[in-house]
C-alpha cells in the first residue's frame, strides 16, 4: 500500500503586507526503490569465434561488479531457433553470482549464423512475463553486430530487430549494445 503524503497547513499574518496568508506544505513520501534486471544478451554466432572467450569474461566480471539486490538473467543466440534463456532472473547473492558466473563458463559456446530479432523478443517475453513493471529492465548486447539471417534477407532481419527493440523501449526496457570483433557492424548496432 503506498503512503500517504504529509500535509501541513500554517495560517498567519503576513506584517508587511498586512494580509493574512495560509502556506500549505505537501510532502510527498519517497517512492520505493524499484529493483534493476539485467539481460545480458550473447552473440554465440561463428563470427564471434575469436571474440567469445572475452565476451564470457566481460559477463562475468559484469556479475561479479553488480549489487545483490539486483537481478541477471542470460540469454544466448545465434541463428534462427538458437535463442536461449540459460538463466534468470537470479538474485545477484554471492551464491547467485556464483552460478551465473558457471553458468557463463560452461554454457555459453558456439553455434551458427547470427539472428538477432529472436533473442530480442525472447527478453520482450521474459521481462514481460518476469519484472514487468517491477524492476529498471535493460538488454546488454555483447555482440559483433553482424546479422546473417537464413530464413530472410538482412533488411527483413534488421526491420524484426529494431521492431523488438522499440517494443523493450515501449516496456519500459533499456538496451545497451557491446561491440565486439572483426566484424563489427556499428550502423547497425547504432540503430539497436
Amino acid at each position: 500500500m503506498p503512503a500517504t503524503p504529509k500535509v501541513e497547513m500554517f495560517c498567519g499574518k503576513v506584517p508587511l503586507l498586512d494580509r493574512p496568508m495560509a502556506v500549505l506544505t505537501v510532502t510527498a513520501p519517497r517512492p520505493a526503490q524499484r529493483r534493476s534486471h539485467h539481460v545480458l544478451v550473447l552473440d554465440c554466432s561463428l563470427s564471434m569465434t575469436g571474440s567469445l572467450d572475452t565476451v564470457v569474461r566481460h559477463a562475468c566480471e559484469f556479475v561479479s561488479e553488480v549489487g545483490d539486490d539486483e537481478f541477471i538473467s542470460i540469454v544466448v543466440f545465434s541463428g534462427h531457433g538458437q535463442a536461449r534463456l540459460l538463466a534468470g532472473p537470479t538474485a545477484c547473492g554471492p551464491d547467485g553470482k556464483d552460478y551465473l558466473c558457471e553458468v557463463l563458463a560452461t554454457k555459453v559456446h558456439l553455434m551458427d549464423t547470427t539472428v538477432f530479432s529472436e533473442p530480442l523478443e525472447l527478453v520482450v517475453d521474459h521481462l514481460s512475463s518476469s519484472f514487468y513493471g517491477q524492476a529498471v529492465s535493460q538488454a546488454i548486447l555483447f555482440t559483433d553486430g553482424c546479422a546473417v539471417p537464413t530464413y530472410w534477407g538482412y533488411d527483413e532481419e534488421e526491420h524484426r530487430a529494431l521492431a523488438a527493440a522499440r517494443e523493450l523501449a515501449r516496456i519500459g526496457a533499456g538496451v545497451s549494445v557491446i561491440g565486439y570483433g572483426y566484424y563489427y557492424d556499428h550502423q547497425f548496432v547504432t540503430a539497436l
